[in-house]
């Protein structure tokens, strides 16, 4: 089986040059522009126009100070000034350019200057705006290089998906849950971790896979949890074990390897400002995960969690709605329904996904989706929404509910008629999502509270966001 790195993921495009010398030049016109502005307000506009007799040279009296020169030493300051425009006979006949302080200090001067400061300002601007205005044309490096450039799905191009054989030995009886707890834990091994996120994600989310030597089952939409490394302190000072951080597994029962060995975890680097320490706090176990290395050994629990299990009936229409690493289950869900041969579950029903992120680059699994959308277009469609490149008719940022409502009619029409419903991510989505079925409800002269407590009853409603 091809591996999860050669699924025919497109190569980087070639570098482009480098924009960054323009915002060396717009900086450099900007600080020009700065300092003729700095030295025009070092004096005050009445001393720079003081009238001074032909024959008689009279140092005129200082004016109040601006507000920008208040205090002694500014006072001084514009006093040296006035000494040096009014000393000398015939000062006011032969106005000159003259710099004392920093100070363009003629009428004549002014003339000049303020064209000059326009210039540099504009040309200041202009370059600085190039510098953004311009795509990303630095090449990737690091862990940055294996991903495409552009990662949404109108830059992939999908390819046939050949189903895979499994061991089929994991298809009878459901998975214990909590099998292993912070108490009894079992040892996954780091196999591969990769960055599936674009240069220009607002976050970085990597794809792990952990070899369990087949000790563990699991169904999909069940969670693992990890235990990182070393003891917290309380704030009394006690040391303890770090408690177990949950990810939904992102790989069917049967793992990447379709052999039952392996199991794949979606994790995003997590990191906020704390003003405590002044800076940004990594969340650890993330960090810990998005950062290890192949042979790297993981303390895990589970498998834990009922709320997203997939349904087992091989013809049900299911509404899957994700934000970011949400996503995640419904991985497990594709991979299971069109990656492998499972002669007891032949999935012919459908999978309407809405997939929301801040830009095309957070895109997770887009080569995945445009296999699946190529080889199974009757059976897998997908819906994006990028808040920071979309916007909806009124103006507003385009969000995954926003998507969503504009297909409110059938998405209410499906779940009438049996579809599930699973929501997984964002906890700030459900109240539009509610909003919009509330709405598609009312047309039908239905309560969609009625309507939502009778899909929890029957098992067709899943929800779980954070």
């Amino acid at each position: 089986m091809a591996s999860y790195n050669t699924l025919g993921a497109p190569q980087p495009p070639p570098a482009r040059p480098d924009p960054r010398p323009w915002a060396v030049l717009g900086a450099a016109c900007l600080t020009a522009a700065a300092i003729l502005s700095l030295s025009m307000v070092s004096a005050s506009p009445s001393a720079l126009y003081t009238a001074v007799s032909a024959t008689t040279v009279t140092k005129p009296s200082v004016a109040t100070p601006a507000p920008w020169q208040r205090g002694a030493t500014a006072q001084r300051r514009t006093e040296a000034y006035v000494d040096q425009w009014t000393e000398g006979p015939g000062a006011a006949q032969a106005p000159r350019l003259r710099v004392g302080n920093g100070i363009f200090q003629t009428p004549l001067a002014h003339a000049v200057y303020r064209p000059t400061l326009a210039m540099f300002g504009i040309m200041g601007v202009l370059m600085m705006g190039l510098r953004y205005l311009q795509p990303s044309t630095r090449a990737p490096t690091g862990a940055s290089a294996a991903a495409p450039s552009a990662l949404c799905m109108a830059a992939v191009t999908g390819t046939e998906i050949t189903r895979e054989d499994v061991p089929l030995d994991q298809e009878e009886g459901e998975a214990p849950l909590n099998a292993y707890t912070k108490d009894t834990p079992f040892e996954g091994v780091v196999r591969s971790v990769e960055k599936i996120t674009g240069p220009d994600a607002l976050g970085e989310t990597y794809h792990i896979v952990v070899d369990t030597a087949g000790q563990v089952q699991c169904r999909e939409g069940h969670c693992y949890g990890v235990i990182p490394p070393g003891v917290d302190v309380d704030k009394d000072g006690n040391e303890k074990p770090h408690y177990a951080r949950l990810y939904t597994v992102a790989a069917s029962r049967y793992g990447d390897t379709c052999d039952g060995q392996t199991t794949s975890l979606c994790v995003k680097k997590i990191a906020w400002w704390d003003p405590s320490i002044g800076g940004m706090k990594k969340e650890l176990c993330s960090h810990f995960l998005c950062e290890a290395t192949p042979g790297t050994t993981l303390t895990m629990t589970g498998p834990a969690g009922k709320a997203m299990l997939l349904d087992e009936d091989p013809d049900a229409v299911h509404i899957c709605v994700a934000t970011g690493t949400g996503i995640a289950p419904y991985r497990a869900f594709w991979r299971r329904m069109f990656y492998e041969n499972v002669p007891g579950y032949q999935f012919k029903g459908r999978v309407l996904l809405y997939f929301g992120d801040g830009n095309a680059d957070g895109l997770l699994y887009a080569q995945e989706l445009a296999d699946l959308q190529a080889t199974y277009p009757d059976q897998f469609r997908v819906v994006t929404a990028y808040s920071e490149e979309e916007q909806t008719p009124a103006g507003e940022k385009m969000f995954v509910q926003d998507k969503m409502r504009q297909d409110a009619d059938e998405i209410f029409a499906l779940l009438q008629d049996g579809a599930h419903m699973y929501c997984s991510g964002s906890k700030f989505m459900m109240p539009g999502i509610t909003e919009m079925l509330q709405e598609a409800a009312a047309k039908q002269g239905l309560q969609w509270e009625e309507v939502q407590k009778g899909l929890k009853g029957s098992g067709k409603w899943h929800e779980q966001v954070y």
